[in-house]
């Protein structure tokens, strides 16, 4: 969730108090760790309403630390996952009836809070209006954008991340890289079965 410049720059607004969950107090330890500065977006991750992540987004600090994260080397990114445990939900952002609505438009993860299908595409829905982030498509431009994810619940996140072209490198554990690539494979196999009984 972090942009690395011989600074950081964290990718969207803060989630909670937490420790592990929360953008802000990362980006200062990676800071501290690099010996460098943390530039934040001062704002929640999901606005209560788009009126209110527009002010967000015309605020200045909000517009500069976005534009820093463009020019970035490297950038740093988690993948959720489509579940009851994904941090949007345990940190109160999102309902379960939200996942639904999600699950039915057919998502499958997001980087950053922006959720995409298995295929990449990014999905169409108002959640997206009320977001305080970096714009994943933009990740697409960007060079060196690494994705750090583990777990087989994670598999089709992962795989629609890859897809997406959000992710140029994947950290993984070993059990994940397999399911992944069994996935593709089996995508691979049901799409050419599906042409033949055409």
């Amino acid at each position: 969730m972090f942009a690395i410049i011989q600074t950081i720059v964290t990718l969207n607004g803060g989630l909670t108090t937490s420790f592990y969950l929360n953008p802000y107090d990362v980006g200062a330890k990676l800071s501290s760790l690099f010996k460098g500065e943390c530039y934040y977006i001062h704002a929640p991750a999901i606005t209560t309403s788009e009126e209110l992540c527009r002010s967000f987004r015309s605020d200045l600090t909000v517009k500069q630390a976005l534009q820093m994260a463009k020019l970035a080397n490297y950038s740093l990114v988690g993948v959720g996952e489509m579940s009851a445990e994904t941090t949007l939900i345990s940190t109160g952002y999102i309902s379960l009836a939200d996942v639904g609505i999600l699950h039915r438009k057919g998502a499958v993860g997001n980087i950053v809070g922006q959720f995409f299908d298995i295929e990449g595409n990014i999905i169409d829905c108002d959640l997206h209006k009320r977001i305080v982030a970096f714009p994943i498509e933009e990740l697409r431009q960007m060079k060196n954008v690494i994705g750090v994810a583990g777990g087989k619940d994670k598999t089709e996140a992962i795989l629609g991340a890859l897809h997406g072209k959000f992710i140029k490198v994947l950290i993984t554990d070993e059990e994940t890289a397999t399911s992944i690539i069994n996935l593709e494979k089996n995508r691979i196999i049901n799409k050419g079965s599906s042409r033949r009984l055409e």
